[in-house]
């Protein structure tokens, strides 16, 4: 019977076709939405908070927080994901 290999190196993860589109989905998702919750969500937020409003902030951040956690989700999916040869 064969024992396997133990020569103590750590094993290299590889990027495969799935990995690879699912990290550069990820990232698009997070720099767009990013951008679109800067760009739209900053001016509410400068707006809001000096009058004491938190309603602002709480819509930046379910209408911006959302798409970003999905595409930090997916990168890190794409990460934990790949096969280890």
């Amino acid at each position: 019977m064969s024992q396997p290999d133990h020569t103590g190196k750590p094993k290299r993860a590889h990027w495969t076709v799935a990995t690879v589109a699912l990290f550069a989905l990820g990232l698009l998702i997070l720099i767009l939405s990013g951008l679109c919750t800067a760009g739209l969500g900053l001016p509410i937020l400068m707006s809001s908070i000096p009058m004491g409003d938190l309603g602002g902030v709480f819509a930046v951040l379910l209408f911006g927080g959302l798409p970003i956690g999905f595409g930090i989700s997916l990168i890190i999916a794409a990460l934990k994901s790949r096969p280890r040869t």
